[in-house]
């Protein structure tokens, strides 16, 4: 049964979301709960210079996809230098936001070997991140010839999560442990989460922003029956 979250594409077979065929499996212990918030700590307005650049009609266009024979997921190619531009602003603190994610990354500990963020070195070589806002739009397609594909967004578990501000398991509020179903040819559009706020404009609850590093997983199933897992990563920004 679709999720009441998961917007699809108008004129388009709707993908479904459902349990996936094996749950994801976190590396590292359960966040902790009932722990105090650090002094001082409170969630991150959302910044004003930061303008959502995808909306329904506009989309960020993620693509399951192969780059010399290798299977990826990534922003369409006009989008990539959007992408990199984002890592590259300026925040408050003097630091661009890859400089900032990086710092928040060894902050929180990570699996042994994963010293960093996948997109550092800046700017990354080899695959480019898709860095999402909260509030904006994404619209996933595979534009290989396939029966269909599952698509499931979690945790980046090479890195812990965040002790007072956890956040949620997925960016585009779906249940835990499902994925969404779309037949080849066809898309999944979905909206990022937005958390509610205070008067101050303070967020009252977890949002993407406080998970920060998330994996795009994909199965793409191919007419002949064999099929093939895709999970690069993914980053979300306020």
């Amino acid at each position: 049964m679709r999720g009441p979250d998961v917007p699809l594409k108008s004129q388009q077979r709707e993908g479904t979301v459902q349990a996936l065929r094996t749950p994801t499996q976190s590396k590292h212990a359960p966040v902790k709960t009932g722990v105090a918030v650090a002094p001082g700590r409170t969630r991150p307005k959302p910044n004003p210079g930061k303008q959502r650049s995808f909306d329904a009609k506009h989309p960020l266009e993620v693509v399951i996809t192969q780059v010399g024979g290798q299977w990826t997921i990534q922003p369409a190619n006009n989008l990539k230098n959007t992408m990199l531009a984002r890592l590259n602003t300026a925040e408050p603190n003097g630091q661009k936001l890859y400089e900032v994610a990086d710092s928040e990354w060894h902050d929180r500990g990570h699996v042994a070997g994963k010293d960093h963020p996948p997109f550092i070195p800046f700017p990354p070589q080899h695959h480019c991140p898709i860095v999402m806002l909260e509030g904006e739009y994404v619209r996933i397609t595979c534009d290989q010839v396939c029966d269909h594909f599952e698509i499931s967004v979690g945790r980046d578990d090479d890195v812990n999560q965040d002790q007072d501000f956890p956040g949620p398991d997925n960016p585009f509020g779906w249940p835990p442990n499902t994925s969404a179903t779309v037949l080849g040819g066809d898309s999944l559009l979905a909206q990022v989460s937005i958390p509610a706020v205070n008067g101050a404009g303070t967020p009252i609850q977890d949002g993407p922003r406080e998970q920060r590093f998330f994996k795009f997983m994909a199965v793409v199933t191919f007419r002949d029956g064999t099929h093939v897992d895709v999970d690069p990563d993914g980053f979300c920004d306020r």
